[in-house]
């Protein structure tokens, strides 16, 4: 989704095996795609196998000096109902 600045995805939990994003959006909060937009983007775009459990939006994406995403930083973000932890 264009609209989106950063976007990580992490596997479901407990149950459901649909990934969940996490997306930070492009020029703050309340601007950018919706929740129903990015699933809907994602499961025109993708197997059925990827598409979206949900969505959360975040302040920031954790993301290392590199800019690369800690992807175990991002079960942290998830909402509790979703996490293992």
């Amino acid at each position: 989704e264009p609209r989106a600045a950063v976007t990580a995805v992490e596997g479901g939990y407990p149950d459901d095996a649909r990934p969940w994003a996490l997306v930070e959006r492009a020029g703050g909060p309340g601007v950018g795609p919706t929740e129903e937009g990015l699933m809907r983007y994602v499961a025109d775009h993708t197997a059925d196998y990827k598409h979206l459990a949900g969505v959360s939006f975040v302040q920031r994406v954790p993301r290392s000096a590199t800019g690369t995403i800690l992807r175990r930083d991002l079960v942290d973000l998830l909402p509790p109902h979703i996490s293992p932890r």
